[in-house]
């Protein structure tokens, strides 16, 4: 196995160089390390009998998007039989599913969307949007509710931004 730091890694992944072996990246920032293992392959394109695609927006930021695409792929000697394919793909990564009648793959979707139309996956969300707007809109401090916070996370911040308060500077967002 071959090791690269990271800049190596783009200029190969930049430059559309093939690669047949497995790659391993390991890169140190303070104190967390970061492994990657990364295994090129070529694209594998799937012929279509028929397609239908939906691009969904990202919650936060516009500029991102993942697509979501339902297909029935075309019979080839490795796959004899009919299936459908439901593949979930944004910028870096893609999945695919496969259902063996699209009867199977709508119950699927059906049984997800009837889990998130629930009373309580609805009375949830409700209360964490109440506390995400006591968070964001409220002048006084919250109460750290471990149920629908990070408590960690807002704990880690909460001693940095200290730090930086008691050395004399201050994060600007």
């Amino acid at each position: 196995m071959k090791h690269l730091n990271d800049w190596d890694m783009m200029s190969l992944l930049g430059n559309g160089i093939e690669m047949d072996k497995e790659i391993q990246i390991s890169r140190t920032v303070e104190t967390k390390t970061f492994k990657a293992k990364f295994k090129a392959s070529k694209p594998h394109y799937i012929q279509k009998v028929i397609s239908h695609r939906t691009s969904l927006k990202d919650a936060f930021n516009s500029r991102f998007h993942s697509d979501m695409t339902v297909f029935m792929p075309k019979l080839n000697p490795q796959y004899q039989k009919p299936c459908v394919m439901l593949q979930l793909a944004n910028g870096s990564s893609s999945t695919l599913i496969r259902a063996t009648n699209p009867l199977t793959l709508a119950s699927w979707l059906e049984d997800m969307a009837s889990t998130l139309r629930s009373d309580n996956w609805l009375n949830l969300w409700e209360q964490l949007s109440f506390t995400a707007e006591n968070l964001v809109y409220s002048d006084a401090p919250s109460i750290l509710d471990e149920q629908f916070m990070d408590t960690s996370e807002f704990e880690r911040e909460f001693v940095e931004n200290e730090k930086e308060v008691k050395h004399g500077y201050c994060k600007i967002d």
